[in-house]
């Protein structure tokens, strides 16, 4: 008779006669995991306040081929939990007039998201509060400002808004607002491009908070490398090196766009927000004769976690944008 060791059959363990899971049932798993852990995300970046940037709808676009897009007239949306409300005209501005009275001294702010005041309150933004810091000049009996900001937009897109749009509300001043990347392409509906390799990334731009969470954080990384491991290249994106055809076009355009205020019997003056030593724009503007305030934004306490200025920031511009103004003659129609 043969013995229990002789036998063919052997006892497996349990671990082991346990049936394997097929492998797509695995996929799923793991699928549902991943989704699970992005929802979770999503929720707690709203839940954070970090609401969306670049709400849907913020933008349209314009038939303007040089511009490309505004903003939506009578859009409601938020940015990082403040309020965006765009009036019937397409500003971020409470309702005005579009004819100027004549007690009224006027001035149009063009910029980008810096004068937009992204991630601030409208009334906390630099524009909105210049307007309470400037006394009438003789002649005047209150100073009325309008931000006419649009985030995106470059210095080309500024001098084309100036020449389209700024001038029809008859400006007594233009101030320009620019910025570090003022020389890089510009952005189209809903938002330009970024350097994240996925798809769908546009309709992620406008609708999921963590996505731009991510983003925000991918992007410095990628640009704080860029200047690391090929500084040229860097430059040759944020400033157009390379083609100093390019910068001398850049500097008769503003330089053009100036003359065009003047001979409206207005005038255009500058305000270079925390530029760089290595930033080109300083020399672009003096070539163009433009006269013009530099302000930095270097106290982390006065910037927002993506550097757009805080409504401390925002104040602190305004008070400087106030006094220079005060000292520099503001010549009156």
């Amino acid at each position: 008779m043969n013995s229990i060791a002789d036998s063919p059959q052997q006892v497996q363990p349990a671990s082991l006669r346990r049936k394997k899971r097929p492998f797509a049932f695995n996929v799923l798993l793991l699928g549902a995991g991943v989704l699970a852990a992005l929802l979770a995300g999503e929720w707690m970046c709203r839940k954070m306040g970090f609401d969306e940037v670049y709400r849907q709808g913020l933008y349209s676009p314009v038939t303007d081929p040089e511009l490309r897009y505004g903003l939506t007239p009578n859009h409601h949306s938020t940015s990082y939990g403040a309020p965006v409300v765009i009036n019937e005209l397409g500003y971020r501005q409470p309702p005005f007039a579009a004819n100027r009275t004549p007690d009224v001294f006027r001035i149009v702010c063009v910029g980008d998201s810096f004068t937009f005041g992204m991630g601030v309150r409208q009334e906390k933004s630099w524009p909105a509060r210049l307007g309470t810091r400037l006394a009438p000049p003789p002649g005047y009996s209150r100073v009325e400002v309008i931000n006419a900001g649009v985030p995106g937009y470059n210095l080309k897109q500024y001098c084309r808004a100036v020449a389209t749009q700024a001038l029809d509300l008859q400006p007594d001043l233009i101030l320009m607002g620019i910025v570090e990347n003022d020389l890089e392409k510009s952005f189209c509906v809903p938002r330009k491009k970024t350097s994240m390799p996925i798809p769908g990334k546009r309709w992620l731009q406008t609708h999921s908070d963590l996505y731009q969470a991510i983003n925000l954080k991918y992007q410095a990384w990628m640009a704080a490398r860029l200047k690391v491991y090929n500084p040229t290249l860097a430059r040759e994106v944020l400033y157009g090196d390379g083609q100093p055809e390019k910068r001398d076009e850049t500097v008769a355009q503003l330089a053009a766009c100036r003359k065009l205020v003047r001979d409206r019997g207005s005038d255009l003056k500058v305000v270079q927000f925390a530029l760089s030593a290595e930033s080109p724009l300083p020399e672009i503007v003096r070539r163009a004769e433009v006269p013009t305030l530099p302000l930095d934004l270097n106290a982390p306490h006065l910037r927002l976690a993506d550097g757009h200025p805080n409504a401390q920031g925002h104040d602190r511009f305004a008070g400087q944008i106030a006094t220079w103004l005060g000292t520099s003659p503001i010549e009156s129609r």
